[in-house]
């Protein structure tokens, strides 16, 4: 099962994981691709789920300059709060600050949902 270990970086799952992140980054990266900051947004989460957070950093940074829907752009904020929590060991006043743009964000649309 793919799940027994979550820190398994020998899994089949595992490279699996980082060969459709780098393919997705491909794809976003070609001229002719029609969404990409969808496939970029894809590489970014799935070099989180393999931790790599240096790569799901910068492709998240790669999408801010694509023209992106706002369902994309709802996913790079989600991804972010997820990187920011996961490649810290101790939450400090500098995560905090880095974290409530994130929170907010999310609480604005928990009100949004509510109301409709």
């Amino acid at each position: 099962m793919y799940w027994d270990n979550e820190d398994d970086t020998t899994g089949a799952w595992f490279n699996e994981a980082v060969s459709l992140s780098n393919f997705y980054h491909e794809v976003a990266q070609n001229p002719a691709s029609p969404d990409k900051a969808l496939f970029e947004t894809g590489a970014a989460y799935l070099s989180y789920i393999v931790k790599d957070y240096t790569k799901a950093k910068k492709y998240l940074q790669n999408v801010q300059k694509l023209n992106a829907s706002q369902d994309i752009k709802g996913q790079v904020t989600l991804t972010q709060l997820l990187v920011t929590i996961n490649e810290r060991t101790i939450i400090d006043r500098t995560a905090e600050a880095e974290l409530l743009p994130a929170v907010k964000w999310l609480q604005k649309k928990r009100l949004k949902k509510v109301k409709e």
